[in-house]
């Protein structure tokens, strides 16, 4: 685990076995905090979001080919329900990334964007609110909330610049 800035910190595991294990780790010590001295507490009160840059990219690696299909969806099940639990037990967000890949039967229904997130349905149900994220023109990105149940399907337009991230210029 590197130090990214004052209160970030970045870890890069090989492989999804080893941030299962990265996970356990971080639960073993959210366990014994309490325990603690109050200065030590105060460094684990620190962790208030996890972020996963595109969790099925650690399955593709470990996981190839339809024959190891089931086994990745059960690991793939079991790492995102530590993750609920880091969650719930911790107030910890949870911030995933995904690819997404071409929707060969997307073209038979006439839909716009024949792309689709890749995952399965075990990595859709596991997800409270999704986002898609897509290029517009120039600086411009689009946000869509397409699954939540606390808000209604909308889009949002938003630029990155060289300054950082900020409203969209039309």
């Amino acid at each position: 685990m590197r130090k990214l800035e004052s209160s970030s910190y970045w870890y890069e595991p090989f492989g999804n076995f080893t941030l299962l294990h990265q996970l356990n780790a971080f639960r073993i010590i959210f366990s014994f905090a309490p325990s603690f001295s109050f200065t030590t507490f105060i460094l684990f009160c620190i962790f208030t979001m996890q972020i996963i840059d595109s969790i099925m990219a650690l399955f593709r690696v470990d996981f190839s080919g339809r024959g190891e299909l089931a086994e990745r969806q059960q690991k793939l099940a079991q790492m995102l329900s530590r993750l609920q639990k880091i969650s719930e037990e911790y107030n910890v967000a949870v911030f995933v990334t995904n690819q997404m890949t071409a929707d060969p039967g997307a073209t038979m229904t006439f839909q716009a964007d024949p792309k689709k997130p890749i995952g399965g349905h075990i990595l859709a149900h596991a997800s409270t609110t999704r986002i898609s994220l897509r290029k517009g023109r120039g600086e411009l990105r689009i946000a869509k909330i397409y699954d939540s149940p606390e808000m209604p399907e909308n889009e949002a337009t938003f630029a990155i610049t060289a300054g950082g991230i900020g409203d969209a210029k039309e």
